[in-house]
């Protein structure tokens, strides 16, 4: 729902790099990460973090409206 929308839009852009990323050094012990494709999962899990930090205040918000 929010990728369609566009709210995170950046996240889906990026969030198949970084699962190839993680599959990469799950499962192939000499894998070669440059330090490029670490940033760009550093990055997304920043990113996913805010987002999700705000929605976590904006439904406190709301739970202490209704009280």
């Amino acid at each position: 729902m929010y990728v369609m929308s566009g709210e995170i839009s950046d996240i889906g852009e990026n969030h198949p790099h970084a699962l190839e990323m993680r599959g990469r050094t799950r499962y192939e012990t000499s894998a070669d990460i440059r330090r490029e494709d670490a940033l760009i999962v550093i990055e997304l899990a920043e990113k996913m973090i805010k987002i999700l930090e705000e929605r976590i205040e904006k439904m406190r918000i709301r739970l202490r409206d209704t009280q």
